[in-house]
């Protein structure tokens, strides 16, 4: 069994921030802004992105809104999970690096097995 979370360590060493990102081709621009809202007690950040995309040729605008809830875990309650279904840890490592898991990286892959 593999996959991968966000590692809650590392997400409250460095705090979400607020994001803004343009890009563009001929036909339209894509601007988005992304705010997050960390709920701590409940380790969930709230991502919010607002879009607004302008066609380039009539001038068109179109707004929309998006809410994403990500769950930051921990690896003392991500044994537990593994443990209760059956499974035991057999590496844990920084997303594409084989890197233990640090305070540098929000993103950690796991890697398991059932028992």
């Amino acid at each position: 069994f593999i996959f991968d979370v966000w590692h809650g360590p590392a997400v409250l060493s460095d705090l979400p921030s607020s994001r803004e990102k343009k890009v563009e081709n001929d036909n339209i621009i894509v601007f988005r802004k992304t705010t997050p809202r960390v709920i701590t007690g409940r380790n969930i950040v709230e991502v919010n992105f607002n879009m607004e995309i302008t066609d380039k040729i009539t001038g068109n605008k179109k707004e929309f809104h998006e809410m994403h809830s990500m769950r930051f875990l921990f690896p003392g309650e991500i044994g537990i999970f593994l443990q209760q279904y059956g499974f035991r840890k057999i590496r844990d490592e920084q997303w594409m690096s084989r890197e233990k898991p640090s305070l540098k990286s929000w993103y950690v892959t796991y890697i398991a097995m059932a028992v």
